[in-house]
């Protein structure tokens, strides 16, 4: 078995979007309105071949509120890995994505950790 899909809590459906897609060049896979659930059914990933995948759920409960930029507590989220670091550094740097501390190299490789348009946290490592 291998995990598919991850449940990101968003303040906003179109926010989201426009951060990852923009910030961070993920793919929209799926955008559509489920009338009968009343919520739309989004979908990123960071390639369109990604097995892993984001599903943008729109906060709103207190409860849901409460967890958006917090899914983690104040750990690390969720871990992003590339095989080309220090160019997806730099492309992500000049688009503004904020990094929590430089760059550190360790035995598995060099890592960071970013923080998304919520606060939640990511590791971001690569070789």
């Amino acid at each position: 078995m291998d995990i598919q899909t991850v449940t990101y809590m968003a303040n906003d459906y179109d926010e989201a979007i426009a951060y990852f897609t923009q910030k961070w060049d993920f793919v929209l896979l799926q955008d559509e309105v489920q009338v009968e659930y009343d919520r739309r059914f989004i979908l990123l990933a960071s390639t369109k071949q990604a097995t892993m995948k984001l599903l943008i759920k729109q906060a709103k409960t207190p409860d849901e509120k409460a967890l958006v930029g917090r899914q983690a507590g104040e750990d690390v989220f969720l871990f992003l890995q590339t095989n080309d670091f220090d160019a997806e550094y730099a492309r992500l740097k000049e688009k503004g994505v904020i990094f929590l501390k430089e760059p550190e190299v360790k035995p598995y490789g060099t890592v960071t950790i970013i923080e998304d348009l919520y606060g939640n946290k990511w590791d971001f490592i690569g070789n």
